[in-house]
């Protein structure tokens, strides 16, 4: 049995929605070095990775180390609209048991939800809803697309996850920050850690912390946009625990002093080689432990 589980996402910018191309040899390099820095120095256990085609998949697959399993989820979700996501898990951590893919349509348009995977860990079942939805620019932060999309996780969790003990992680580039309606309100998803622990129906965002400015110069957030109008720092990428992980009440709790943005010099190097245009959101990460 793990004592301790490092989980994390990426949103690596390598092929977003409707820009499917080839990269060159240096771009998959840099990919892949990161992805192994991830999982052998980080030493993650699990790692979901967005923005993320077939070739890339085919790429890592062939670089992955021995002790990992990759689960390719770069499905079509639609006409025109595919979930972009890979999986890597390491072998005997996690047992995978299955996926789904939740979508919505909304005024006559289908958004991707979350693909719903679902893994044996210490002989608990564990639900991940990764995310991976529109941009501001498909979608404003007003015209309600976020909230019926997370209105669709909400819905799932409530139909088919039952148990006040369920242990459930939301992760994903929302492109929305933890304050929004659809990622506080829909998903039911607080700050409180005390407020949480005391009732099973709320879920805990620990990526609030990243709202009080860092004047020495650190990040604020997990993507930098220069030309922000409020701020240029955004908290996107977010992992949200169900309230199981927060009371321990099924044997699991977040370690909450783990959870971070992984702000490395490797990432960084990266983006700068390809001209700020790949690689441009850092990864976030968090530290399960055995109560």
């Amino acid at each position: 049995m793990a004592s301790h589980v490092k989980i994390g996402l990426w949103n690596t910018g390598l092929n977003p929605p409707g820009k499917k191309k080839q990269h060159a040899k240096k771009v998959m390099d840099d990919f892949c070095n990161i992805v192994d820095f991830l999982l052998n120095d980080c030493e993650l256990d699990f790692l979901a990775l967005l923005e993320v085609s077939v070739a890339d998949y085919d790429v890592l697959r062939k670089k992955l180390g021995v002790g990992f399993n990759i689960i390719d989820a770069s499905n079509s979700a639609g006409v025109n609209l595919y979930f972009d996501m890979v999986f890597v898990y390491r072998d005997g951590v996690f047992d995978f048991v299955d996926k789904f893919d939740l979508t919505k349509i909304y005024e006559g348009r289908t958004y991707k939800s979350a693909q719903q995977l679902n893994f044996i860990l210490n002989d608990l079942l564990v639900h991940f809803f990764v995310s991976h939805w529109p941009s501001r620019i498909y979608a404003k932060p007003d015209d309600g697309a976020r909230e019926r999309i997370a209105e669709t996780i909400a819905n799932t969790i409530d139909r088919d996850i039952k148990g006040d003990a369920s242990l459930v992680i939301l992760m994903g580039d929302y492109n929305a920050e933890p304050f929004e309606r659809c990622i506080q309100g829909s998903l039911s998803a607080s700050r409180d850690f005390s407020l949480v622990e005391g009732n099973s129906k709320l879920f805990y965002n620990p990526f609030w912390r990243y709202f009080s400015y860092n004047k020495s110069g650190g990040v604020n957030g997990s993507y930098f946009y220069k030309n922000g109008w409020g701020a240029r720092w955004m908290m996107y990428d977010q992992i949200i625990f169900s309230s199981a992980f927060v009371s321990g009440s099924s044997g699991l709790v977040v370690d909450d002093d783990s959870v971070c943005i992984f702000n490395h010099a490797l990432i960084d190097a990266a983006y700068d080689r390809h001209g700020g245009k790949l690689f441009d959101h850092y990864p976030v990460l968090a530290v399960i432990k055995g109560k």
